[in-house]
């Protein structure tokens, strides 16, 4: 039975001194097919070195959803901002997982 997917909530209510990033990527094809991984870290404090959390549900395609979830690398700066890496494997669904990869966008809003 397929899981049904939900979009992430944009409306995150603010608090002074954290921030959060947005991400956004294909999965490898496995079984003639991928996914995209979207949604939004776990909240991380405005410090140097940090990382965030992050969980998910894969968009539907082939019938199924896989879920996802993981720890960015530390923050990379870049331009006044940073942004994170971050890769991992779906769950197993339907026989198989995929492998995924990617950058975070800046930090969203910005609290620095």
């Amino acid at each position: 039975m397929s899981k049904k997917h939900c979009k992430p909530s944009c409306e995150k209510p603010e608090e002074v001194g954290y921030h959060y990033h947005y991400l956004c990527d294909y999965t490898s094809v496995e079984d003639g097919h991928r996914h995209i991984i979207r949604g939004v870290t776990d909240r991380a404090p405005n410090k140097p070195h940090h990382k965030h959390d992050y969980h998910g549900e894969t968009t539907c395609n082939d019938g199924h959803t896989h879920d996802y979830h993981g720890c960015t690398d530390e923050a990379k700066p870049i331009a006044g901002s940073h942004v994170h890496n971050y890769s991992g494997k779906t769950s197993c669904d339907d026989g198989h997982k995929h492998h995924y990869c990617g950058t975070t966008d800046r930090e969203y809003p910005s609290y620095y």
